[in-house]
């Protein structure tokens, strides 16, 4: 029960995070499921270049929406299932990121 109440926090500081300071990206909305999948269409970037700059440039890793098929190419996946404190790290550095570009 501890871990669904946590899991919640970070998915609901997540979907905060990027509505008010990435509104480039778009969640979409998850239910039970720690893997959250994130529009990032505006962009211009396939999700293989997106998850390259973010690698390279914002040493943060995420796992490229084209993984799951064709229709995944406009998004990532990313795992809310980590400290806060790791989260929030990688959120500042996705932000910084879309900034450098």
């Amino acid at each position: 029960f501890e871990l669904l109440i946590y899991l919640e926090k970070n998915k609901n500081f997540l979907e905060d995070f990027i509505a008010k300071n990435i509104p480039k990206l778009k969640v979409v909305k998850a239910e039970a499921t720690y893997l959250l999948w994130i529009d990032i269409s505006s962009l211009g970037l396939n999700s293989k270049e997106f998850t390259k700059k973010l690698e390279d440039l914002g040493k943060v890793r995420v796992i490229s929406g084209v993984t799951f098929g064709e229709n995944g190419d406009n998004f990532i996946r990313v795992n809310i299932a980590t400290p806060f404190d790791v989260l929030k790290e990688a959120l500042l550095s996705i932000k910084k990121t879309i900034e450098s570009f």
